[in-house]
Protein backbone atom coordinates (compact mmCIF):
# COMPACT_ATOMS: atom_id res chain seq x y z
CA UNK A 1 0.00 0.00 0.00
CA UNK A 2 3.15 2.63 0.72
CA UNK A 3 4.00 2.26 -3.13
CA UNK A 4 0.39 2.95 -4.29
CA UNK A 5 0.10 5.66 -2.14
CA UNK A 6 3.04 7.47 -3.03
CA UNK A 7 2.87 6.65 -6.81
CA UNK A 8 -0.46 8.10 -6.62
CA UNK A 9 1.14 11.34 -5.16
CA UNK A 10 3.94 11.13 -7.85
CA UNK A 11 1.36 11.92 -10.56
CA UNK A 12 -1.15 14.31 -8.32
CA UNK A 13 1.41 16.48 -6.40
CA UNK A 14 5.22 15.84 -8.08
CA UNK A 15 8.04 16.44 -5.51
CA UNK A 16 5.55 15.92 -2.61
CA UNK A 17 8.69 14.16 -0.38
CA UNK A 18 9.89 17.39 -0.01
CA UNK A 19 7.04 19.56 0.64
CA UNK A 20 5.09 20.56 3.10
CA UNK A 21 1.68 18.93 4.07
CA UNK A 22 -1.23 18.75 5.75
CA UNK A 23 -3.20 15.18 5.85
CA UNK A 24 -6.35 15.36 7.55
CA UNK A 25 -6.45 12.33 9.74
CA UNK A 26 -9.59 10.78 11.94
CA UNK A 27 -8.20 7.95 13.04
CA UNK A 28 -10.21 5.16 10.88
CA UNK A 29 -8.77 3.15 8.70
CA UNK A 30 -8.42 4.75 5.37
CA UNK A 31 -6.77 7.82 7.34
CA UNK A 32 -4.42 5.79 9.76
CA UNK A 33 -3.30 4.17 6.35
CA UNK A 34 -2.64 7.26 4.66
CA UNK A 35 -0.89 8.62 7.43
CA UNK A 36 1.48 5.77 7.71
CA UNK A 37 2.10 5.81 3.59
CA UNK A 38 2.72 9.57 3.60
CA UNK A 39 5.11 9.46 6.73
CA UNK A 40 7.06 6.63 5.55
CA UNK A 41 7.78 7.77 2.10
CA UNK A 42 8.49 11.84 3.14
CA UNK A 43 11.86 12.88 3.06
CA UNK A 44 11.41 14.31 6.48
CA UNK A 45 8.07 13.65 8.58
CA UNK A 46 8.61 16.59 10.56
CA UNK A 47 7.22 18.63 7.92
CA UNK A 48 3.93 17.00 8.22
CA UNK A 49 0.75 18.00 10.03
CA UNK A 50 -1.73 15.50 11.40
CA UNK A 51 -4.71 17.62 11.04
CA UNK A 52 -7.67 16.11 13.79
CA UNK A 53 -10.76 17.63 14.12
CA UNK A 54 -12.74 16.70 17.11
CA UNK A 55 -16.53 17.16 16.18
CA UNK A 56 -17.95 17.57 19.83
CA UNK A 57 -20.40 14.50 18.84
CA UNK A 58 -18.94 11.28 20.30
CA UNK A 59 -18.40 11.76 23.70
CA UNK A 60 -15.84 9.30 24.93
CA UNK A 61 -15.07 7.54 22.03
CA UNK A 62 -14.34 11.14 20.25
CA UNK A 63 -11.69 11.34 22.57
CA UNK A 64 -10.32 8.41 22.43
CA UNK A 65 -9.89 9.06 18.79
CA UNK A 66 -8.28 12.19 19.23
CA UNK A 67 -5.63 10.52 21.68
CA UNK A 68 -5.31 7.58 19.29
CA UNK A 69 -4.13 10.28 16.53
CA UNK A 70 -1.69 12.30 18.14
CA UNK A 71 -0.03 8.88 19.35
CA UNK A 72 0.24 8.21 15.66
CA UNK A 73 1.62 11.26 14.64
CA UNK A 74 4.18 10.98 17.27
CA UNK A 75 5.34 7.64 16.40
CA UNK A 76 4.94 8.61 12.63
CA UNK A 77 7.48 12.05 13.73
CA UNK A 78 4.54 13.99 12.11
CA UNK A 79 3.26 16.91 14.62
CA UNK A 80 -0.29 16.80 15.77
CA UNK A 81 -2.57 19.59 15.36
CA UNK A 82 -6.08 19.19 16.98
CA UNK A 83 -8.85 21.51 17.51
CA UNK A 84 -12.96 20.91 18.45
CA UNK A 85 -15.89 22.33 17.05
CA UNK A 86 -19.75 22.33 17.85
CA UNK A 87 -20.85 20.75 14.67
CA UNK A 88 -24.11 19.87 15.89
CA UNK A 89 -24.73 23.97 16.40
CA UNK A 90 -23.00 24.77 13.87
CA UNK A 91 -25.53 22.71 11.67
CA UNK A 92 -28.22 24.53 13.32
CA UNK A 93 -26.98 27.73 12.98
CA UNK A 94 -26.31 27.20 9.15
CA UNK A 95 -29.43 24.98 8.42
CA UNK A 96 -27.38 22.12 6.82
CA UNK A 97 -27.07 18.67 7.90
CA UNK A 98 -25.08 17.18 10.52
CA UNK A 99 -22.38 15.74 7.86
CA UNK A 100 -22.80 18.71 5.65
CA UNK A 101 -21.72 20.73 8.41
CA UNK A 102 -18.95 18.31 10.16
CA UNK A 103 -17.94 18.25 6.53
CA UNK A 104 -17.77 22.41 6.31
CA UNK A 105 -15.74 22.27 9.37
CA UNK A 106 -13.05 20.15 8.73
CA UNK A 107 -12.21 22.09 5.47
CA UNK A 108 -12.36 25.13 7.26
CA UNK A 109 -9.79 23.91 9.94
CA UNK A 110 -7.45 22.32 7.24
CA UNK A 111 -7.38 25.57 5.15
CA UNK A 112 -6.52 27.27 8.59
CA UNK A 113 -3.57 24.66 9.38
CA UNK A 114 -2.56 24.93 5.82
CA UNK A 115 -1.64 28.51 6.04
CA UNK A 116 -0.94 28.76 9.65
CA UNK A 117 2.27 26.35 8.82
CA UNK A 118 2.66 27.69 5.04
CA UNK A 119 1.79 23.88 3.54
CA UNK A 120 1.30 23.53 -0.08
CA UNK A 121 -1.84 20.69 0.12
CA UNK A 122 -4.10 19.22 2.17
CA UNK A 123 -4.11 15.29 2.15
CA UNK A 124 -7.00 13.46 2.59
CA UNK A 125 -8.06 9.37 2.70
CA UNK A 126 -11.24 9.14 0.46
CA UNK A 127 -11.24 5.57 -1.36
CA UNK A 128 -12.79 4.03 -3.98
CA UNK A 129 -15.24 3.13 -1.91
CA UNK A 130 -16.24 6.74 -1.10
CA UNK A 131 -16.37 7.93 -5.13
CA UNK A 132 -18.47 5.20 -5.61
CA UNK A 133 -20.88 5.91 -3.07
CA UNK A 134 -21.12 9.59 -4.43
CA UNK A 135 -21.15 8.69 -7.47
CA UNK A 136 -24.50 6.84 -7.45
CA UNK A 137 -25.89 9.15 -5.23
CA UNK A 138 -25.15 11.52 -8.05
CA UNK A 139 -26.77 9.81 -10.67
CA UNK A 140 -29.99 8.56 -8.39
CA UNK A 141 -30.58 12.35 -7.53
CA UNK A 142 -30.74 13.26 -11.27
CA UNK A 143 -27.69 15.25 -11.24
CA UNK A 144 -26.10 16.40 -14.20
CA UNK A 145 -23.12 14.90 -15.79
CA UNK A 146 -20.69 17.76 -13.93
CA UNK A 147 -21.63 15.61 -11.01
CA UNK A 148 -20.94 12.21 -12.11
CA UNK A 149 -17.40 12.51 -11.88
CA UNK A 150 -18.11 12.52 -8.23
CA UNK A 151 -14.25 13.12 -6.23
CA UNK A 152 -11.45 14.56 -7.87
CA UNK A 153 -8.20 12.88 -6.80
CA UNK A 154 -6.68 16.46 -7.43
CA UNK A 155 -9.05 19.84 -7.15
CA UNK A 156 -8.70 23.41 -6.29
CA UNK A 157 -11.58 23.61 -3.49
CA UNK A 158 -12.13 25.65 -0.26
CA UNK A 159 -9.24 28.14 -1.92
CA UNK A 160 -6.56 25.39 -1.63
CA UNK A 161 -5.11 22.27 -2.98
CA UNK A 162 -6.29 18.90 -1.96
CA UNK A 163 -5.06 15.54 -3.06
CA UNK A 164 -6.75 12.45 -2.47
CA UNK A 165 -3.84 9.71 -2.85
CA UNK A 166 -6.28 6.74 -1.97
CA UNK A 167 -8.63 7.08 -4.43
CA UNK A 168 -8.04 4.20 -6.71
CA UNK A 169 -7.75 2.08 -3.29
CA UNK A 170 -10.59 0.20 -2.03
CA UNK A 171 -12.24 0.04 1.67
CA UNK A 172 -10.81 -3.58 1.70
CA UNK A 173 -7.39 -2.98 0.11
CA UNK A 174 -6.65 -0.50 2.92
CA UNK A 175 -7.61 -2.53 5.74
CA UNK A 176 -6.15 -5.79 4.63
CA UNK A 177 -2.73 -3.74 4.55
CA UNK A 178 -3.25 -2.58 8.27
CA UNK A 179 -4.00 -6.52 9.29
CA UNK A 180 -0.85 -7.15 6.82
CA UNK A 181 0.98 -5.28 9.71
CA UNK A 182 -0.73 -5.58 12.19
CA UNK A 183 -1.37 -1.59 12.22
CA UNK A 184 -4.65 -0.94 14.59
CA UNK A 185 -7.34 1.90 13.88
CA UNK A 186 -10.50 3.39 15.40
CA UNK A 187 -14.34 2.46 14.17
CA UNK A 188 -16.60 5.32 14.17
CA UNK A 189 -19.52 3.23 15.50
CA UNK A 190 -21.97 5.75 13.22
CA UNK A 191 -20.75 4.81 10.11
CA UNK A 192 -22.73 1.59 10.84
CA UNK A 193 -26.11 3.51 11.37
CA UNK A 194 -28.67 3.05 8.96
CA UNK A 195 -30.08 6.63 9.78
CA UNK A 196 -28.01 7.90 7.12
CA UNK A 197 -28.23 8.04 3.44
CA UNK A 198 -24.46 7.36 2.55
CA UNK A 199 -24.62 4.43 5.17
CA UNK A 200 -27.66 2.84 3.77
CA UNK A 201 -25.85 2.87 0.08
CA UNK A 202 -22.48 1.20 1.62
CA UNK A 203 -24.27 -0.99 3.71
CA UNK A 204 -27.33 -2.06 1.72
CA UNK A 205 -27.09 -0.28 -1.84
CA UNK A 206 -23.72 -1.59 -3.02
CA UNK A 207 -23.54 -5.05 -1.57
CA UNK A 208 -26.96 -5.45 -3.15
CA UNK A 209 -25.66 -4.56 -6.52
CA UNK A 210 -22.49 -6.90 -6.04
CA UNK A 211 -24.68 -9.81 -5.43
CA UNK A 212 -27.29 -8.99 -7.83
CA UNK A 213 -25.63 -7.51 -10.82
CA UNK A 214 -21.84 -7.29 -10.52
CA UNK A 215 -19.32 -8.59 -8.47
CA UNK A 216 -17.24 -5.44 -9.26
CA UNK A 217 -19.47 -2.50 -9.18
CA UNK A 218 -17.87 -0.68 -7.08
CA UNK A 219 -14.74 -0.68 -9.99
CA UNK A 220 -17.23 0.08 -12.32
CA UNK A 221 -18.26 3.32 -10.66
CA UNK A 222 -15.16 4.53 -10.66
CA UNK A 223 -14.24 3.33 -13.97
CA UNK A 224 -17.49 5.55 -14.76
CA UNK A 225 -16.16 8.13 -13.00
CA UNK A 226 -12.60 8.31 -14.25
CA UNK A 227 -14.13 8.32 -17.91
CA UNK A 228 -17.41 10.74 -17.15
CA UNK A 229 -14.08 13.40 -15.27
CA UNK A 230 -12.48 13.45 -18.59
CA UNK A 231 -15.23 14.15 -21.00
CA UNK A 232 -16.52 16.42 -18.67
CA UNK A 233 -13.19 18.45 -18.36
CA UNK A 234 -13.09 18.06 -22.08
CA UNK A 235 -16.62 19.42 -22.51
CA UNK A 236 -15.83 21.99 -20.13
CA UNK A 237 -13.28 23.63 -21.67
CA UNK A 238 -14.59 23.82 -25.41
CA UNK A 239 -18.11 25.53 -23.58
CA UNK A 240 -15.70 28.20 -22.04
CA UNK A 241 -14.99 29.35 -25.43
CA UNK A 242 -17.75 28.50 -26.98
CA UNK A 243 -19.58 30.77 -24.61
CA UNK A 244 -17.49 33.36 -25.51
CA UNK A 245 -18.32 33.19 -29.33
CA UNK A 246 -21.80 33.31 -28.62
CA UNK A 247 -21.84 36.43 -25.87
CA UNK A 248 -22.88 39.67 -27.32
CA UNK A 249 -21.50 42.66 -26.28
CA UNK A 250 -23.89 43.67 -23.63
CA UNK A 251 -23.43 40.74 -21.57
CA UNK A 252 -26.76 38.66 -23.78
CA UNK A 253 -26.78 35.60 -25.71
CA UNK A 254 -26.67 35.29 -29.61
CA UNK A 255 -29.45 33.41 -29.77
CA UNK A 256 -29.13 32.15 -33.69
CA UNK A 257 -25.68 31.32 -32.35
CA UNK A 258 -26.41 29.00 -29.31
CA UNK A 259 -29.20 27.40 -31.32
CA UNK A 260 -26.38 26.23 -33.40
CA UNK A 261 -24.20 24.68 -31.20
CA UNK A 262 -24.60 21.05 -30.00
CA UNK A 263 -27.22 20.16 -27.24
CA UNK A 264 -23.90 18.91 -24.90
CA UNK A 265 -22.57 22.46 -25.56
CA UNK A 266 -25.29 24.43 -25.27
CA UNK A 267 -26.99 23.60 -21.81
CA UNK A 268 -23.27 23.74 -20.89
CA UNK A 269 -22.80 26.71 -21.95
CA UNK A 270 -25.99 28.37 -20.78
CA UNK A 271 -25.73 26.97 -17.22
CA UNK A 272 -21.88 29.44 -17.36
CA UNK A 273 -23.83 32.42 -18.56
CA UNK A 274 -26.49 31.93 -15.69
CA UNK A 275 -24.19 31.67 -13.11
CA UNK A 276 -22.10 34.12 -14.98
CA UNK A 277 -25.46 36.55 -14.43
CA UNK A 278 -26.28 35.79 -10.48
CA UNK A 279 -27.93 32.73 -10.41
CA UNK A 280 -27.15 31.03 -7.74
CA UNK A 281 -24.94 27.35 -7.82
CA UNK A 282 -28.03 25.77 -5.40
CA UNK A 283 -30.83 26.57 -7.96
CA UNK A 284 -28.91 25.95 -11.34
CA UNK A 285 -30.98 22.77 -12.05
CA UNK A 286 -30.86 20.95 -14.86
CA UNK A 287 -34.60 21.44 -15.78
CA UNK A 288 -33.86 25.15 -15.33
CA UNK A 289 -30.82 24.94 -17.89
CA UNK A 290 -33.13 23.25 -20.41
CA UNK A 291 -35.57 25.73 -20.35
CA UNK A 292 -33.01 28.70 -20.60
CA UNK A 293 -31.56 26.57 -24.09
CA UNK A 294 -35.05 26.26 -25.51
CA UNK A 295 -34.85 30.00 -25.39
CA UNK A 296 -32.70 30.00 -28.48
CA UNK A 297 -35.25 28.91 -30.84
CA UNK A 298 -38.24 30.36 -29.11
CA UNK A 299 -40.04 33.11 -27.65
CA UNK A 300 -40.72 33.30 -24.05
CA UNK A 301 -39.10 34.04 -20.33
CA UNK A 302 -38.16 31.77 -17.46
CA UNK A 303 -37.76 32.94 -13.64
CA UNK A 304 -34.38 31.72 -12.95
CA UNK A 305 -34.03 32.11 -9.44
CA UNK A 306 -31.77 34.82 -7.39
CA UNK A 307 -33.99 37.68 -8.51
CA UNK A 308 -33.01 36.71 -12.04
CA UNK A 309 -35.34 36.49 -15.54
CA UNK A 310 -34.32 35.83 -18.63
CA UNK A 311 -36.53 36.49 -21.87
CA UNK A 312 -35.50 36.66 -25.19
CA UNK A 313 -35.77 39.62 -26.68
CA UNK A 314 -35.60 39.79 -30.59
CA UNK A 315 -32.25 38.10 -31.83
CA UNK A 316 -31.13 37.70 -28.00
CA UNK A 317 -31.52 35.95 -24.30
CA UNK A 318 -30.59 38.22 -22.01
CA UNK A 319 -31.24 38.92 -18.31
CA UNK A 320 -33.56 41.05 -16.72
CA UNK A 321 -34.60 41.89 -13.01
CA UNK A 322 -36.45 38.57 -11.64
CA UNK A 323 -40.06 38.99 -11.11
CA UNK A 324 -40.66 38.08 -7.23
CA UNK A 325 -43.73 34.93 -6.90
CA UNK A 326 -46.67 36.17 -5.83
CA UNK A 327 -47.47 35.28 -2.12
CA UNK A 328 -49.32 32.05 -1.37
CA UNK A 329 -51.40 31.21 1.24
CA UNK A 330 -53.40 27.82 0.88
CA UNK A 331 -55.14 25.38 2.41
CA UNK A 332 -52.87 21.56 2.39
CA UNK A 333 -54.72 18.63 0.87
CA UNK A 334 -54.84 15.93 3.72
CA UNK A 335 -54.12 13.54 1.61
CA UNK A 336 -53.55 15.18 -1.12
CA UNK A 337 -51.55 17.30 -3.39
CA UNK A 338 -51.26 21.39 -3.27
CA UNK A 339 -49.88 22.69 -6.09
CA UNK A 340 -47.72 26.04 -4.95
CA UNK A 341 -48.46 28.65 -7.82
CA UNK A 342 -45.37 30.58 -9.81
CA UNK A 343 -42.92 28.66 -8.56
CA UNK A 344 -43.47 24.94 -9.96
CA UNK A 345 -43.27 23.19 -6.35
CA UNK A 346 -46.38 20.59 -5.22
CA UNK A 347 -46.79 19.67 -1.60
CA UNK A 348 -47.70 15.96 -0.94
CA UNK A 349 -49.38 14.60 2.07
CA UNK A 350 -50.01 11.04 2.69
CA UNK A 351 -50.27 8.49 5.47
CA UNK A 352 -47.13 7.54 7.46
CA UNK A 353 -46.18 5.57 10.01
CA UNK A 354 -43.24 6.23 12.51
CA UNK A 355 -40.44 8.71 12.42
CA UNK A 356 -38.72 10.18 9.92
CA UNK A 357 -35.13 12.58 10.31
CA UNK A 358 -34.16 13.52 7.29
CA UNK A 359 -30.93 15.36 6.47
CA UNK A 360 -31.45 19.29 6.03
CA UNK A 361 -31.35 21.10 2.75
CA UNK A 362 -32.02 24.47 1.27
CA UNK A 363 -34.64 25.87 4.40
CA UNK A 364 -38.09 25.99 2.14
CA UNK A 365 -37.37 25.11 -0.97
CA UNK A 366 -37.45 21.70 -2.34
CA UNK A 367 -36.65 18.86 -2.47
CA UNK A 368 -37.92 18.32 1.44
CA UNK A 369 -39.49 15.92 3.31
CA UNK A 370 -40.89 15.19 7.09
CA UNK A 371 -42.82 13.11 9.11
CA UNK A 372 -45.23 15.08 11.21
CA UNK A 373 -48.18 14.14 13.67
CA UNK A 374 -51.59 14.69 12.26
CA UNK A 375 -53.29 17.74 13.42
CA UNK A 376 -56.37 17.16 16.12
CA UNK A 377 -59.41 18.90 16.69
CA UNK A 378 -57.43 21.57 18.93
CA UNK A 379 -55.47 22.47 16.20
CA UNK A 380 -56.20 24.93 12.93
CA UNK A 381 -55.87 23.48 9.50
CA UNK A 382 -52.83 23.00 7.98
CA UNK A 383 -51.53 25.95 5.67
CA UNK A 384 -49.03 26.38 3.11
CA UNK A 385 -48.17 29.87 2.72
CA UNK A 386 -44.81 32.49 2.07
CA UNK A 387 -43.33 33.44 5.02
CA UNK A 388 -43.48 36.40 6.53
CA UNK A 389 -40.80 38.62 8.73
CA UNK A 390 -41.58 37.98 12.49
CA UNK A 391 -42.16 34.85 12.00
CA UNK A 392 -40.29 32.08 14.20
CA UNK A 393 -40.54 28.57 14.44
CA UNK A 394 -39.41 26.31 18.02
CA UNK A 395 -36.23 23.92 17.20
CA UNK A 396 -35.76 21.53 19.67
CA UNK A 397 -32.33 21.82 21.69
CA UNK A 398 -32.63 25.36 20.36
CA UNK A 399 -35.60 27.52 21.18
CA UNK A 400 -37.28 29.79 19.70
CA UNK A 401 -35.63 31.01 15.75
CA UNK A 402 -36.61 34.08 14.07
CA UNK A 403 -36.60 32.44 10.41
CA UNK A 404 -34.89 36.07 8.94
CA UNK A 405 -31.89 34.83 10.73
CA UNK A 406 -32.20 31.03 9.20
CA UNK A 407 -32.49 32.53 6.04
CA UNK A 408 -30.00 34.79 6.56
CA UNK A 409 -27.29 32.20 8.19
CA UNK A 410 -28.16 29.66 5.43
CA UNK A 411 -26.98 32.54 2.72
CA UNK A 412 -30.12 32.92 0.72
CA UNK A 413 -30.02 35.55 -2.08
CA UNK A 414 -33.09 38.21 -1.65
CA UNK A 415 -34.36 36.30 -4.79
CA UNK A 416 -34.45 32.57 -2.95
CA UNK A 417 -36.44 34.76 -0.04
CA UNK A 418 -39.23 35.62 -1.96
CA UNK A 419 -39.84 32.05 -2.83
CA UNK A 420 -39.82 30.43 0.50
CA UNK A 421 -42.60 28.49 1.65
CA UNK A 422 -43.58 27.36 5.58
CA UNK A 423 -46.27 25.25 6.71
CA UNK A 424 -48.45 26.85 9.61
CA UNK A 425 -51.47 25.79 11.58
CA UNK A 426 -52.89 28.68 12.98
CA UNK A 427 -50.11 31.30 13.84
CA UNK A 428 -47.69 28.66 14.61
CA UNK A 429 -44.89 27.59 12.02
CA UNK A 430 -45.34 24.18 11.74
CA UNK A 431 -42.72 23.12 9.18
CA UNK A 432 -39.88 24.91 7.54
CA UNK A 433 -39.04 22.53 4.91
CA UNK A 434 -35.71 21.25 4.39
CA UNK A 435 -34.74 23.15 8.08
CA UNK A 436 -37.14 21.96 11.14
CA UNK A 437 -40.28 20.60 12.74
CA UNK A 438 -41.84 22.43 15.70
CA UNK A 439 -41.59 19.75 18.41
CA UNK A 440 -45.13 20.21 19.28
CA UNK A 441 -45.45 18.59 15.95
CA UNK A 442 -42.68 15.60 16.25
CA UNK A 443 -43.81 11.95 15.90
CA UNK A 444 -42.64 10.71 19.18
CA UNK A 445 -42.42 6.92 18.16
CA UNK A 446 -42.36 4.35 15.49
CA UNK A 447 -45.84 3.18 15.61
CA UNK A 448 -47.49 6.46 15.75
CA UNK A 449 -50.51 7.73 13.11
CA UNK A 450 -48.67 10.58 11.17
CA UNK A 451 -48.72 12.02 7.86
CA UNK A 452 -45.25 11.67 5.45
CA UNK A 453 -45.05 15.47 3.94
CA UNK A 454 -42.93 16.37 1.30
CA UNK A 455 -41.93 19.72 -0.97
CA UNK A 456 -40.93 18.79 -4.08
CA UNK A 457 -40.39 20.47 -7.70
CA UNK A 458 -42.26 19.52 -10.87
CA UNK A 459 -40.79 19.47 -13.88
CA UNK A 460 -41.72 21.75 -16.64
CA UNK A 461 -43.52 24.13 -14.33
CA UNK A 462 -42.78 27.62 -13.49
Amino acid sequence: MVAEVATSLDRLLPGWRDRRLILGVSGGADSTAMAHAVGRGHSDPGMLVAAHLHHGLRGADADADEGFVRDLAASLGMRFEGQRADVRREAEVSARSLEMAARRARYRWFGDRLRADGAEAVLTAHTQDDLAETVLLNLVRGCGPEAWAGIPERTEAHGFLVCRPLLRLSGADVRNALRAEGLPWREDRTNRSRDHLRNRVRHEVLPLLEAAINPAAREALARFAAMAAVDQAYLEDLARNALDQVRLADGGLDAAALAGLPPALRTRVVARWLLDQGVPRSALRHGLVLEVAELAERTGAVEAGGGVRVVRRNLAIVRVPGEAPAPVDIEVAIPGETPIPRRGWTLTVGPATGMLRPPRTRPGHPPARAVIRRPGPEDGPLRVRSWRPGDRIEVAGVGRRKLQDVFTEARLSPGEKAELVVMTSGSHVVWVPGYAVAPAWHVRDQVGDALDVALLEVAGRR
